[in-house]
């Protein structure tokens, strides 16, 4: 079956608790044996180089893209069969960060040793450019110069971005091209206002030989951090039995699992946490009441600490049908007229004991509704002499 569909807007933010992702929203398909869907994104070159299944969930956050790059984007259906969808239309976005900003070389306030080459700054003889940068935040943030270089005794130009006059591990470049193009560094800065500079630091002049350093601009790039919580998909309640039930979900990352559940939607129980990190999750609930609806929700938190908390499901234990296995049947403390019955049980149930003269019985103690394994009656007003 094939159908079309349409994207409906793409949202892009820039704010910090979204930054570097993309919040993709669709039309609905409106056609009864509708799967889910496709979300295919890349780069420009690769629009389809990547495939998320998002279930039947009509908009969705692609995470942790890098900052300043642009993504192409479609949307397919899929129907019960497994059939799918021509792709929607592309869609054009651009990833976006807490932090921004282009350093136009001609415009620094620091300028040493050069001189204005539009559309940028030549430097020689060892000169730098500097502008002072509030950084909002301790974390890694991009750097991407657009420079150009010249090659001289066998060496190209060489370009350290600096913070506060030190070149951090990562922040030399090497400028090997004779026509402008971008260079990307990445390092770690702490928060507050801090010197960058774009510093020349091979300068050569040995006639004929001479190697300088052109600049057109300084961007700086926040890279995103992991503060969204796993996208929960598929959750569902399997293998039930009357007293056992095994729930599965998937989330978008890797995640721990742990299940909430109860006779209410407040819940009450919980299973142990299970700290192994997994996309597919499965965990066993025992202990349960036969024909009981239990209500229930899934929980997953990925390595950054977000937590993510599914919507309230129920299910229903099956009635119990199987009678306890009874083992370790004793008669003991036996007097002239009393006698002790013990026996064991598989699992929790009431005690009584049929008693007579022959196998047909006749008699029976009082029923004892208290739910036990190991079970204990006591039988009275028995004839002294005689066999039971």
């Amino acid at each position: 079956m094939k159908r079309i569909i349409l994207l409906f807007f793409l949202l892009l933010a820039a704010v910090p608790a979204i930054a570097g992702n993309l919040k993709v929203i669709w039309d609905p398909n409106t056609e009864a044996d509708l799967a889910g869907y496709f979300i295919y994104y890349g780069p420009k070159t690769q629009p389809q180089a990547n495939r998320i299944d998002v279930g039947r969930q009509t908009e969705y956050l692609i995470k942790n893209l890098p900052v300043g790059e642009t993504y192409y984007i479609s949307v397919t259906a899929v129907d019960e069969a497994g059939n799918e969808s021509l792709p929607s239309e592309l869609v054009a976005a651009r990833v976006l960060g807490d932090l921004e900003m282009t350093l136009e070389a001609e415009n620094m306030p620091v300028k040493t040793v050069g001189s204005a080459r539009p559309p940028g700054w030549g430097l020689w003889s060892n000169g730098y450019l500097a502008q002072t940068v509030n950084f909002p935040r301790s974390e890694s943030y991009r750097f991407i110069l657009r420079a150009y270089g010249s090659i001289a005794a066998g060496e190209w130009s060489k370009a350290a971005l600096r913070i506060d006059q030190v070149a951090p591990q990562g922040g030399v470049i090497t400028v090997n091209t004779p026509t402008y193009a971008e260079f990307t560094a990445t390092f770690s800065v702490t928060a507050g206002a801090h010197e960058v500079a774009i510093a020349f630091i091979n300068d050569l002049y040995n006639p004929p030989e001479d190697r300088n350093l052109w600049v057109d601009w300084l961007k700086i790039l926040a890279e995103p951090g992991d503060i969204q919580p796993p996208v929960i998909s598929n959750v569902n309640a399997n293998n039930i039995t009357a007293s056992t039930a095994t729930i599965t979900w998937n989330t978008d990352e890797a995640g721990d699992s742990q299940v909430e559940y109860g006779l209410t939607a407040s819940y009450g129980s919980s299973s142990p946490p299970d700290t192994t990190r997994l996309t597919s999750h499965s965990v066993t609930l025992s202990n349960l009441q036969p024909n009981t609806t239990y209500h229930y929700r899934v929980k997953s938190k990925d390595a950054a600490g977000n937590l993510a908390t599914s919507n309230d499901f129920t299910f229903t234990t099956l009635p119990d049908v199987t009678p306890p296995v009874i083992s370790a049947v004793k008669a003991s403390n036996i007097t002239t007229s009393a006698a002790t019955i013990t026996w064991n049980t598989d699992e929790a149930g009431d005690s009584q004991v049929e008693y007579g003269l022959t196998a047909s019985y006749g008699a029976s103690s009082p029923l004892d509704a208290n739910l036990v394994n190991s079970h204990s009656v006591t039988l009275s007003n028995l004839q002294a002499n005689t066999t039971y």
